[in-house]
C-alpha cells in the first residue's frame, strides 16, 4: 500500500515537472534584506516579504554558513 502510495507520489510529481510547474527553494545563506546571498554564493534581490517572525530570520546564530 506504501509502495503503490509512493508510485504514484513520484509520478505526480514528473507529471508536475513536465509541465514546468514545479519549483526549488533557493537556500539563504545571509540574513534576510533588501539583497540576499544564496547558495553558490549569488547575491540576489529579495522580492520575499517575510514577516512571520523578523527577528529569528535576521539573528546571525540563525543564518547558515
Amino acid at each position: 500500500m506504501i509502495a503503490e502510495f509512493e508510485k504514484q507520489l513520484s509520478q505526480t510529481l514528473e507529471e508536475i515537472k513536465s509541465q514546468g510547474l514545479f519549483k526549488t527553494e533557493r537556500v539563504i545563506t545571509s540574513p534576510q534584506d533588501a539583497h540576499i546571498a544564496i547558495a553558490g554564493g549569488k547575491r540576489v534581490l529579495n522580492m520575499c516579504a517575510n514577516n512571520c517572525d523578523r527577528g529569528r530570520q535576521t539573528r546571525a546564530e540563525h543564518v547558515r554558513k
